[in-house]
């Protein structure tokens, strides 16, 4: 019996590109930065194309939605809103709408200007 041997070929996935905080043209091969460079090389647009930038783009990008979604619920039920309120429901008067905005903002724990699942549940 003879024995056969069989080659598995393993391969490794591509490995990504490490996100560096450092521009890495603005560095020698010994990591001391290079004090000559073209203006060409501060150019935003090839900072734009960097990982790091794309990754911090995305972020930013995400924190400004969510600001702003904050900031359109707390206009809500901002004090300029309410004479427009107080025409859609001409029966309520000031004080009601100062009690109901209090109530809210007893059960919007976070304080973001909207009532989430889990504080709509410790609601009811």
């Amino acid at each position: 019996m003879g024995s056969v041997l069989s080659f598995v070929s393993l391969t490794t996935p591509k490995p990504l590109e490490p996100v560096c905080y450092y521009l890495r043209h603005e560095y020698n091969s010994t990591g001391e930065k290079i004090n000559n460079l073209q203006s060409s090389e501060h150019d935003p647009s090839v900072r734009m194309n960097l990982p790091f930038y794309k990754v911090q783009q995305k972020h930013w990008r995400l924190l400004k939605e969510d600001r702003s979604k904050s900031i359109f619920a707390r206009k809500k039920l901002s004090d300029n809103n309410i004479s427009k309120w107080m025409k859609l429901y001409p029966c309520w008067c000031e004080s009601d709408f100062a009690d109901l905005k209090d109530q809210f903002h007893t059960f919007d724990v976070n304080q973001d200007g909207m009532i989430d699942f889990e504080e709509m549940f410790a609601l009811l």
